[in-house]
């Protein structure tokens, strides 16, 4: 259960598309709880979900038109589309600017201006894809992509039995081209346009890796929602049981706390709660996340903003471990509200961070339209942890320090851990915080 104090407005956390909103989602990127105007998106960055509404960051110069350059909504003076944008900024940017600075420089270079790479122009032609993205549902391929720091575009996970998946493609490959359109030096989000389609769509996709370079046919489908993912792990005399959350879908954190009491009847003694590349989700998930492990009414993140009173979020239901030693392995493909849970637990002395600073991804964005059909999308808010740590920009940064890719393995295996040398080191520890004199228990998962 959600508390949300006080309610901003009635839309701060209304769903944008059903059962999938904030933070990337498998196949498209989202970034923070979307927050729609007519028309708008809220938008996120690296998942790939096809069919989506979401924007990754700043935008290739070449997507975004000039304001008197060619456009679908027609001829509009200049000055007045940068006027308004520049009211809209002044009104609802989540930090303080100079607007001196911005007047004179052509939208496309504000998010370099303003050090927000999520304050954009969207293209009219964008916002109507959007719209109808929005109504089309869940559908994609089940890749999450990122464009790395020399202009490639990787991916970086994809889904358990996804049209990803089942096209052959892996972690780690570098995507190429889709359907013939070279990807090389576009952003996350120019490329999940690329990508989009309907569902039951062909799409060609080229890739290499190591040794290879390969053609793979994908069908775009309906995406299966992340599952929550628990086992047991002995360490040493521990029993540790290891839980991953793939997203902050509606029910995960239902999922997160079932897990927790299975494994606890199966004589866990600790928890490592594995939230690497997780993209976050609706931040009442989050809420309901950080809940399986603190106390009711612990607060979990403040929503801050320049123009607007703070909006803070907190537990509402008695934990289902409230105690126990607990480890949340991150990355720095965590991002969105999946950074607000490793925060809260971490501000509430509840868990250790293990891992790698996380992505920085803590804002909320918002679309406003625009005179002539284009809109601006920029960011409104951002989450600040219980102790008052902006996430945005900052990240969460680890207690222990361990690698940045997710699953990266060591051959050949140790004979004494599971051969994901960031696992291991959160089962290390993790067993560290068990009281002394733990009875072993029987591996049963």
């Amino acid at each position: 259960m959600l508390i949300q104090l006080p309610t901003l407005r009635s839309e701060a956390l209304t769903p944008v598309r059903g059962a999938r909103t904030t933070g990337s989602r498998l196949a498209v990127g989202l970034r923070s709880p979307v927050r729609r105007r007519r028309p708008s998106a809220r938008a996120v960055i690296t998942l790939l979900i096809v069919l989506s509404l979401t924007a990754s960051g700043a935008t290739a110069a070449g997507n975004l038109p000039w304001l008197d350059g060619a456009r679908s909504g027609g001829p509009l003076d200049r000055a007045e589309e940068q006027a308004a944008a520049l009211e809209i900024l002044e009104a609802h940017h989540y930090r303080t600017f100079d607007p001196a600075a911005l007047a004179d420089a052509p939208v496309a270079a504000w998010s370099s201006l303003l050090d927000d790479p999520f304050t954009r122009l969207v293209p009219a032609a964008d916002v109507t894809r959007r719209d109808a993205a929005e109504a089309a549902g869940h559908v994609g391929i089940g890749a999450r992509i990122r464009a790395t720091n020399d202009r490639t575009v990787e991916i970086t996970a994809v889904a358990d039995d996804s049209p990803a998946d089942q096209g052959g493609l892996r972690p780690g490959d570098q995507l190429l081209s889709v359907d013939g359109a070279a990807v090389h030096g576009l952003d996350a989000e120019a490329v999940a346009e690329l990508i989009e389609g309907p569902e039951g769509s062909v799409l060609a996709l080229s890739v290499s890796r190591p040794g290879a370079q390969l053609s793979v046919t994908v069908q775009r489908g309906t995406l299966k929602q992340g599952t929550v993912e628990s086992r047991l792990r002995r360490w040493e005399t521990g029993l540790i049981g290891v839980i991953t959350v793939p997203e902050l879908i509606p029910g995960a954190a239902d999922e997160l706390r079932a897990a927790v009491s299975r494994l606890r009847t199966q004589g866990a003694e600790g928890f490592v709660l594995d939230l690497r590349g997780n993209p976050g989700g609706p931040m009442a998930e989050a809420v309901d996340a950080a809940a399986t492990f603190l106390v009711a009414g612990s607060t979990v993140a403040t929503e801050v903003g320049r123009r607007h009173d703070p909006v803070s979020f907190a537990t509402a239901t008695q934990p289902a471990e409230p105690a126990a030693p607990l480890v949340v392995l991150v990355d720095d493909l965590t991002s969105g509200t999946a950074e607000v849970v490793a925060g809260a637990l971490a501000d509430h002395d509840r868990a250790l961070v293990a891992g790698a600073l996380t992505a920085g991804q803590g804002g909320l964005n918002e679309v406003f339209p625009l005179p002539g059909g284009d809109a601006l999308q920029t960011t409104y808010a951002s989450y600040v942890t219980p102790l008052g740590q902006a996430i945005e920009r900052n990240g969460i940064p680890p207690d222990i320090a361990g690698p940045t890719s997710p699953g990266q393995v060591t051959l050949p295996l140790p004979p004494d851990g599971t051969g994901d040398v960031a696992l291991d080191a959160a089962l290390r520890a993790a067993v560290t915080k068990l009281p002394p004199g733990g009875q072993p228990a029987t591996v049963t998962g």
